[in-house]
C-alpha cells in the first residue's frame, strides 16, 4: 500500500491527468483516455519494479529492526 502510494506521488501529474480525463469521459474512459492511462502506467511502472519492491521491503525491515519492533530471527521472509 505504502509502496504504491509513493509511486503515485512521484507520478502525480500523470495520475491527475488520467483522473481528469476519466471524470470527463466516464464510461468511455477506456477509449478516450488511452494515452493518459499509458503515460500514467509507464510512470508508475518505473517506480514499482520487482527490484524496487525488494529494496523497499529491505529498507522497511532494517527500520523495524533499528526501532526494535522485530528481530532478524522473527522474519518470516528472508531479505534478498
Amino acid at each position: 500500500k505504502e509502496f504504491l502510494k509513493q509511486a503515485r506521488e512521484k507520478c502525480k501529474p500523470s495520475v491527475e491527468k488520467f483522473v481528469e480525463c476519466s471524470r470527463k469521459h466516464n464510461l468511455l474512459v477506456i477509449f478516450k483516455c488511452r494515452e493518459e492511462n499509458r503515460e500514467m502506467n509507464d510512470c508508475v511502472g518505473q517506480y514499482t519494479s520487482e527490484q524496487q519492491w525488494n529494496e523497499f521491503r529491505e529498507e522497511k525491515v532494517r527500520n523495524f529492526e533499528a526501532e526494535g519492533k522485530i528481530k532478524k530471527t522473527e522474519l518470516k521472509y528472508k531479505p534478498l
